[in-house]
């Protein structure tokens, strides 16, 4: 396959350069110093928003996608043995009765009333997040005995546990939790841990009960084991008389809001290590949110706070969340959604500066659009704080000759100049779709000078989700809060800037929105000034224009540069042979249009006599336009590189299905609105490419 890297390090006339992972800091525990890592990841029933929950296959997803904790939830089957199972019935989550009639006259199928040879017959179906499948994008079980999606025990989760830490290089912790208030299985967590040498006070196991009573009978027979695994009580946080403290449940049936009793952190520290608290429950009349100062007392205490669990799986929320309890001191995170909280996690640690030297490189689209205002430093910003390698300027030119960054030939779609001084300066509209507001009325960028654009502020992102804050975000410069329209000379300038405080390339990856021979040159003349590109800021070309990047393809070989150029388009195979269809008419050769919308058809060796690679819109099903892996692979032997746009999904499973089908394909890159995203698929396929 064809290394961006190698190309555009190539048109900066050398290699290497100052990137790679860097460190992540240790943090220690809050209550216990001598421990380190910072907040942990359980994995809420394992990969339980992905996968069927409590099965060997979520609970390895979890793991690959970095949880520190899996959660075996435990039951007793009929002759003795501790299984991972929430519920203590099993026909909300298997085919049991598919299988096995009702027993002992009960109207439901209670754990208890099967062996452990009748549930190994039985397979999990479905997992209480609602939205687990039968597969998850890239991933192939270690086992293919996984794929049955059993009932393991609590024995062969622990074995599982041991195998998978071997497996990745780091201690996986397990996150049992006393489902019945029982002395019997009290005795048989202990004595499981035990045999398998996980009773130790470094063992990487915590306890969880919601009873007390188990709890408190827990602690009683650790010390007289002389054994210490941490313990955590499960509750909510409830305030009493102005006082937070830990409220447990009397009523472990009915789970009534009047069984809540509230206990002093102090009581709780007498028999545990820990508590761990609902996030602040809609179901019951007090709510019962987590609050700060619940926390700082619990820590003033000795006592650590996890939280559960957190189940948005809508990015923009799930991280907005997960901040929020960041921010307050949270020590763990149950979540369904391993990979969003691992995420969260250590983008509160610290930012991600990663490039990665020769995979699919991300491009953040128009900055990081999908929560901050487009095309603004902000955007940019963040989107480099995410880890993206290059940043995408689209440029406009000003009635007075400067390169803007903004994406419209129009104003009013994207900043506030309908409300500014300049709200009588529109006109008529040159081209319907130039009309954003379907007003007749049009504020052409061409019509501004520089200090006029300067007045205005971006107000909005065409992903439709930006907002004017991103959590854990705080600008570097606090005129970025101003959202302004920056020139191109300042986002080279930035992107230089940038490369060195994280010692890292960061690529731009400008578009020349216009068929225009002076932005051409202006494009340029404004990189040749600044230098680039570099090995620090590497730079690509791009144009939806056939002629355009002709015509800098001709340019640049008179002036003898090499810099990447891509050509966009939409993919289509024409009996059978990969071309590129465009959006615009052209001066290149063509073969023929699209029947029904007349856009002309090029080949790819055309395209390869002009430009180094083409970008391909995602969204080109409905025009019977789809990608292909056969496609990407004919133009990789054209000698193309194949990018991709705009990957839009806000939803974690939708995203990764989306981006792993076309990364599959054999992509070299791609644009994101949702940057993060990107990069964490990105990262996923890699290793699960390189691990298969």
């Amino acid at each position: 396959m064809l290394s961006l890297t190698a190309l555009v390090l190539s048109a900066c006339g050398g290699g290497g350069g100052g990137h790679g992972d860097s460190d992540q800091p240790s943090t220690p525990d809050p209550v216990n110093p001598g421990l380190v890592g910072g907040p942990i990841v359980i994995s809420h029933r394992g990969a339980s928003g992905y996968l069927p929950e409590h099965t060997l296959a979520a609970y390895e997803l979890a793991i690959q996608m970095g949880a520190d904790y899996i959660e075996p939830d435990l039951q007793f089957t009929k002759d003795g043995h501790l299984v991972a199972m929430h519920d203590d019935t099993l026909d909300q989550n298997t085919n049991v009765a598919d299988l096995f009639a009702k027993r002992n006259g009960h109207n439901n199928y209670p754990v208890s009333d099967f062996t452990l040879a009748e549930i190994r017959t039985l397979t999990v179906t479905y997992s209480d997040a609602g939205t687990a499948k039968g597969s998850y994008p890239g991933y192939t079980p270690s086992d293919a005995r996984y794929n049955g999606f059993g009932i393991p025990t609590f024995d062969e989760v622990i074995e599982f546990a041991k195998a998978q830490s071997a497996k990745v290089g780091r201690e996986i912790g397990i996150y049992p939790e006393a489902k019945q208030a029982d002395p019997e299985m009290e005795d048989g967590i202990l004595a499981t841990l035990s045999a398998h040498g996980m009773n130790k006070p470094d063992s990487r196991v915590f306890i969880q009960s919601f009873s007390e009573e188990t709890i408190r009978s827990l602690h009683g027979k650790q010390q007289a084991q002389g054994t210490k695994v941490p313990q955590i009580l499960l509750g909510v946080a409830v305030m009493k008389d102005g006082v937070p403290k830990m409220g447990v449940w009397r009523d472990l049936v009915g789970w009534s809001d009047d069984s809540i009793e509230a206990l002093d952190f102090s009581e709780v520290k007498k028999i545990a290590d820990g508590v761990s608290v609902g996030l602040g429950d809609p179901y019951y009349t007090d709510g019962f949110p987590v609050t700060r100062e619940f926390i700082e007392q619990a820590h003033a205490a000795g006592l650590r706070v996890h939280g559960w669990t957190f189940s948005q799986v809508d990015a923009i929320a799930a991280q907005k969340e997960y901040r929020e309890y960041l921010d307050m001191g949270m020590d763990g995170m149950f979540s369904n959604y391993p990979d969003l909280a691992v995420l969260a996690r250590d983008q509160f640690k610290e930012p991600i500066h990663k490039f990665v030297s020769d995979g699919p490189q991300v491009t953040s689209h128009r900055g990081a659009s999908g929560y901050l205002p487009e095309h603004t430093f902000a955007a940019y910003e963040l989107a480099i704080k995410m880890g993206v390698d290059f940043i995408e300027p689209d440029l406009q030119t000003t009635s007075d000759g400067v390169l803007v960054v903004m994406h419209d030939t129009t104003l009013d779609g994207n900043t506030n100049v309908t409300t500014s001084r300049f709200s009588n300066r529109g006109g008529s509209c040159i081209n319907p779709s130039d009309d954003t507001d379907r007003d007749g009325v049009c504020y052409y960028v061409s019509d501004f000078t520089l200090a006029e654009i300067r007045e205005l502020t971006v107000t909005n992102s065409d992903a439709g989700t930006a907002e004017t804050s991103y959590p854990g975000y705080t600008p570097s410069d606090t005129s970025y809060n101003s959202f302004r329209i920056p020139t191109f000379d300042e986002v080279v300038d930035f992107a230089k800037a940038q490369s060195a405080k994280y010692d890292r390339p960061i690529g731009i990856y400008p578009e020349a929105k216009q068929a225009d021979p002076l932005m051409e040159d202006r494009i340029l003349a404004t990189l040749a000034t600044k230098g680039l590109p570099s090995t620090d800021v590497p730079v690509i070309i791009q144009s939806f224009s056939g002629d355009t990047i002709k015509s800098l393809h001709d340019k640049q070989v008179a002036q003898g540069k090499n810099i990447p150029q891509i050509l966009l388009g939409l993919p289509i195979m024409d009996n059978g042979i990969a071309k590129i269809v465009l959006t615009s008419q052209t001066t290149l050769p063509v073969d023929g249009t699209v029947p029904n919308y007349g856009f002309p058809i090029v080949n790819l060796a055309t395209v390869k006599s002009v430009a180094d690679g083409i970008s391909l819109s995602i969204d080109t099903a409905s025009l019977g336009l789809p990608m292909s892996k056969e496609f990407v692979k004919q133009a990789h032997d054209a000698g193309l590189l194949v990018h991709a746009w705009t990957f839009n999904k806000v939803d974690a499973f939708a995203a990764a299905e989306e981006y792993y089908n076309y990364l599959d394909m054999g992509l070299d890159g791609f644009f994101s609105n949702y940057p993060n995203l990107g990069v964490m698929a990105r990262d996923w396929f890699l290793r699960q490419q390189s691990s298969n």
